[in-house]
This record gives C-alpha cells, structure tokens and sequence, in this order.
C-alpha cells in the first residue's frame, strides 16, 4: 500500500494525508533536525568537559586528602569552566 492509496488503511490516521505535502514541512522537518544533531553535540562535549573535571576532582581529592585551599582548586578547574 503505498502514499497514492491515501490512508484508507487506517481510520485513525483519517487526517492525517488529506492535503498535498509542499515544501515547508519538509523544510521545517529537516531545520528540526540540524538544530537536534548540534544540541546533540553541544551536549556530548559539556558531557566530556563534566567527567574531566569529575576526574580532576577526585586525583585532588585522592592525592591531597584533607589539605586544600580551594584557591589552587579554583585557579586550575576555571579554564574549564569559561
């Protein structure tokens, strides 16, 4: 059953392919997408940047146990964080 039968396969989807498709929706459709991938992305990189600084977090803790200032701490994890 192909798009020329319509939807008379399926009483539910009675609205769905009553009028002829133009341009915009697949425009539309195809903008959603490119905007999905780089939310996407800038998701997978601040994912990166987080487990960095989770790793950093626990050598310090691991490697000075009980003796931190906080201001080394500060001065080293704000490049990441700008």
């Amino acid at each position: 059953m192909g798009w020329e039968e319509g939807n008379k396969h399926c009483s539910y989807c009675e609205w769905f392919d009553e009028e002829k498709v133009n341009g915009w929706s697949k425009k539309t459709l195809l903008e959603t997408r490119d905007k999905t991938h780089e939310k996407k992305k800038q998701i997978s990189e601040l994912s990166v940047t987080v487990n960095f600084l989770r790793m950093e977090l626990e050598q310090q803790k691991v490697g000075k146990p009980g003796c931190s200032n906080g201001a080394e701490e500060n001065k080293r994890l704000g490049r990441f964080l700008l």
